[in-house]
């Protein structure tokens, strides 16, 4: 897993896109979470 500093404050902003994009936000932010964790790496 990785530890994101600012995961939390993307966390809360994803929450309130998930109510209007719907499951797209959630494979959006899959995507973006594995684009971000091998860098992190």
């Amino acid at each position: 897993m990785c530890n994101i500093k600012s995961d939390e404050e993307l966390s809360k902003q994803w929450r309130l896109l998930f109510l209007y994009i719907g499951d797209y936000g959630f494979y959006i932010y899959l995507l973006k979470f594995v684009a971000i964790c091998p860098v992190a790496l």
